[in-house]
């Protein structure tokens, strides 16, 4: 009788205990439940706005490097003008020094015209004067002495070296005006190129912080899903034995 009593006792005690067991597993099984709905959404909520703000800064990468290769196309361009004005800047230093040497022929000519009319007879100045100086028609009615047809011819032949000298000068001056552009133009070209480069330079440091911080971001992303996975893992089987436990 006792035994019986016993087996009695212990079927009411595993059925109270089982009942407990579903209440709390019922319980369990949809606070788990709640949690895993709460934990899906927020991980939405979160992976769109994660997409949004990858999305953002994938564009920027793609504007900031288009600008670069923009930049650099257009530097490209510079270059080759920059290397066109330099050119044009030795041709005309070279000018220059040509005009410069003639000019000291020239002045090395005029300096020597008063000798070599020395050598030359009053006849064949007045001759000179008459028919390729001053070619001119008309009565001849004023007599000159020697040294005055000498000193007629010295100053034709003078003011046609001056004359030369002049121009020779003019020459020189506009090769320096020249040469005074064209450093201005290399000057510019150095400033817009070197400005090109500032903006590439902080481009590409915005370009690799950028990338540096989508990749961080994505490597957030993969470590939050594999911890989700993880937990849905263990929830959906907690909630599988729970849910067997509570159909008993």
């Amino acid at each position: 009788m006792k035994v019986v009593k016993w087996i009695k006792m212990a079927i009411t005690w595993t059925k109270k205990s089982l009942d407990l067991i579903k209440g709390i597993g019922a319980s369990v099984l949809a606070v788990t439940l709640i949690l895993s709905l709460f934990t899906n959404g927020c991980s939405k909520a979160k992976l769109r706005d994660t997409v949004q703000r990858l999305t953002g800064l994938e564009l920027e990468v793609f504007n900031r490097t288009t600008d670069v290769s923009e930049r650099d196309s257009l530097l490209a361009v510079i270059k080759i003008e920059k290397a066109l004005v330099t050119d044009s800047l030795r041709k005309s230093e070279a000018e220059l020094k040509r005009i410069q040497s003639l000019y000291g022929h020239l002045q090395g000519d005029y300096r020597e015209l008063s000798g070599q009319l020395i050598e030359i007879t009053s006849d064949s100045s007045y001759q000179f004067l008459q028919r390729i100086a001053y070619p001119f028609p008309g009565k001849l009615k004023y007599p000159f002495n020697e040294p005055q047809v000498k000193s007629i011819h010295l100053t034709y032949l003078e003011k046609n070296k001056l004359q030369e000298m002049n121009v020779n000068l003019v020459g020189q001056v506009q090769e320096y005006e020249s040469q005074i552009e064209l450093r201005d133009l290399t000057e510019e070209f150095s400033l817009e190129s070197l400005g090109l480069m500032t903006e590439t330079r902080e481009d590409i440091n915005k370009i690799i912080k950028m990338k540096d911080e989508i990749i961080q971001m994505k490597d957030d992303t993969i470590k939050v899903e594999e911890r989700h996975t993880t937990f849905y893992k263990i929830t959906t089987g907690a909630a599988t034995v729970l849910l067997i436990i509570c159909l008993l």
